[in-house]
């Protein structure tokens, strides 16, 4: 283990004869000591303990960062104070040309960047070109701020030209994580299943009843049992006693920042939805419904029971 170890190889070598596990051990405990044209002479000062990567990739559509193909990533257990390390696993969706560099950066649900960190894929050990079958790993390692606050984030990759800078697309969200303690049981307990694999499993701070002009904040608790396949929106309708609309809202999940169809299996996802009463409501039965939507299309997500929304509260207001 302490033992000092070397390695000679050229860079074509390093890309086609290894596959990616072995690439990526070579790159994780090497260092470069001399090079000269494609010949490459490295150096392991005895083996390192490694990071435990506790995630990997769910990629249920093609992802790429203009010609580079992502294939899979793991990243290791996200904690404030700590680094965050992270492999993507890169293949060549079309002849790669150039140097090319990548951008990891973490993202909160406000859109602010807290930390990045920009390289070559390899270390540049292997030059774009030389891209063959094998996913090419890419390490990179994220500093986490001590005063990280609890709340969702996601990672996004950018691939970049390294000389021009220039971006070959825009950021590539891959993995999202949400930090802080376990989620609270929900108010009401819900058990609705729309067709598309997302269930309603609570709700919670719905109020006793309705007065004009007030704001009705709430928060809604979901989960899927697999990714859908589209980007959808929900609905929620306020509707009285005349069969009309009074009050409604329709939002992405969390403002857009976390798609369902990137959604883990079982991982509970609580938003926030808000309704503004309108100043004239008249007396009688109120319903709240939500549901699910294509934004293209319009059309609407069926449940398991083949109906386009649900009764999730009701309300009775006093002439």
């Amino acid at each position: 283990r302490g033992e000092r170890l070397w390695l000679v190889t050229d860079r074509d070598r390093l890309a086609s004869r290894y596959d990616s596990a072995y690439m990526q051990l070579i790159i994780e405990q090497f260092s470069e000591v001399y090079s000269v044209a494609d010949t490459m002479v490295l150096v392991a000062d005895g083996l390192r303990t490694g990071p435990v990567y506790t995630s990997r990739g769910r990629l249920n559509r093609p992802a790429r960062a203009g010609d580079l193909q992502l294939a899979d990533w793991v990243t290791s257990a996200a904690e404030p104070g700590r680094s965050l390390d992270v492999v993507l696993y890169w293949q060549a969706a079309a002849p790669l040309r150039g140097q090319i560099n990548t951008s990891i950066q973490l993202v909160a649900a406000d859109g602010t960047r807290i930390s990045h960190q920009d390289g070559p894929p390899a270390h540049g050990w292997i030059p774009p070109e030389e891209y063959h079958d094998q996913p090419v790993p890419d390490i990179k390692q994220l500093a986490l701020p001590v005063d990280l606050a609890d709340g969702w984030y996601r990672l996004e990759v950018v691939a970049y030209d390294a000389i021009t800078h220039d971006p070959f697309g825009p950021p590539l969200p891959f993995h999202w994580f949400r930090l802080g303690d376990e989620l609270t049981p929900p108010m009401e307990h819900l058990a609705v299943n729309w067709e598309d694999g997302i269930t309603l499993t609570g709700v919670s701070n719905l109020p006793s009843w309705l007065r004009p002009g007030m704001e009705v904040d709430f928060t809604l608790d979901w989960q899927t049992a697999h990714a859908p396949q589209t980007d959808n929106k929900v609905f929620v309708h306020l509707t009285g006693p005349d069969g009309m609309l009074y009050a409604q809202q329709d939002k992405l999940p969390l403002e857009g920042f976390y798609p369902s169809s990137h959604w883990i299996p079982y991982v509970r996802v609580r938003d926030k939805y808000a309704l503004t009463l309108p100043d004239l409501l008249p007396s009688g039965a109120y319903t709240l419904t939500v549901g699910w939507y294509d934004p293209v299309s319009g059309t609407r997500t069926l449940t398991e029971d083949k109906i386009d929304q649900v009764e999730i509260a009701k309300w009775l207001r006093g002439s």
